[in-house]
């Protein structure tokens, strides 16, 4: 606990991140970013607030410890046109580096960092020790936030190998439901995914158990595009999950949106999760943006 509070007063930055499953929980720190505290301090998340007992910055999203150094960058800048006046969350993967000196857990134990072969930029929800919710999400809720793809995305057969995560709820061991794309199998897809424990996995790590097709990604780079999800979160058949895109419904899903044999966790995570690859050097690098990411209790 006392290396998590010193870890956490290192914050320079409020900010947010995301999680994929494909490795076991890692320990929560944060990452130290180039923006100061009274640049951020103008970013405002909806009802994503402070939800934490730790001391520190009071922080409702932070930088992810497994992260690639220097990765994220809080600008003010649209790269679509010329505004200045809206905060933009900038996420950048790069090939031959796997994870963050202070926390290999993208790598694995192999000395040189390549078992696993995972690259990450993501914010994450800060309600690990929640108060408000405790260390969940609302019952029922909406997530909304705009997502810009750069025209020529690496993503589907633009990348080497590997499966994307680009927005997740996480229960610390694995997502319980994600959005993301796996370059082998969904071309330029976006995918909502229900997930469940693999059997027999070792760490109990998840599987994909339902997954529904979103979007085709270059019907949408270039711009801006605005995403809502909204959730009731259940371990049962009474939950439900409706994806739209641009005001358009693209997904009405009902059924189990919770991992049951992880209830007792669920954070929000954002930015870039590209799992498993077969060479990190043979990564493509890529960027992506994300602003007004918000949640609002149904």
């Amino acid at each position: 606990m006392n290396k998590m509070k010193s870890n956490l007063k290192t914050v320079l930055l409020s900010a947010f991140a995301l999680c994929a499953g494909c490795v076991p929980s890692e320990p929560y720190g944060v990452q130290s970013a180039t923006n100061s505290t009274t640049q951020s301090s103008r970013v405002s998340f909806g009802d994503f607030t402070y939800n934490s007992m730790e001391r520190g910055p009071r922080l409702a999203f932070f930088p992810k410890s497994r992260n690639q150094p220097s990765s994220y960058e809080l600008v003010y800048e649209d790269p679509f046109s010329n505004s200045r006046d809206t905060a933009v969350h900038r996420f950048t993967v790069a090939p031959g580096v796997c994870g963050n000196e202070r926390d290999r857990g993208d790598c694995g134990d192999d000395p040189t960092g390549r078992s696993l072969k995972s690259v990450r930029s993501e914010l994450s929800e800060n309600n690990h020790m929640g108060i408000r919710f405790g260390r969940v999400q609302p019952r029922e809720a909406v997530y909304q936030w705009e997502v810009g793809f750069p025209s020529g995305f690496p993503i589907g057969p633009r990348q080497a190998s590997g499966y994307y995560t680009f927005g997740q709820w996480h229960n610390g061991q694995c997502p319980h439901m994600n959005i993301g794309n796996w370059i082998n199998n969904d071309d330029h897809q976006l995918h909502l995914r229900v997930n469940e424990i693999i059997p027999g996995h070792r760490f109990g790590d998840c599987q994909p158990a339902i997954s529904i097709p979103i979007i085709d990604v270059r019907s949408i780079e270039g711009g801006w595009a605005s995403f809502r999800v909204d959730v009731r979160w259940s371990a049962s058949d009474d939950g439900y999950a409706k994806v739209y895109v641009n005001d358009q419904l693209r997904v009405n899903y009902e059924g189990r949106t919770l991992v049951p044999e992880y209830v007792g966790r669920n954070h929000f995570d954002f930015g870039i999760y590209l799992a498993n690859t077969n060479d990190l050097d043979a990564v493509r690098s890529g960027t992506l943006y994300y602003r007004n990411v918000r949640r609002a209790n149904r």
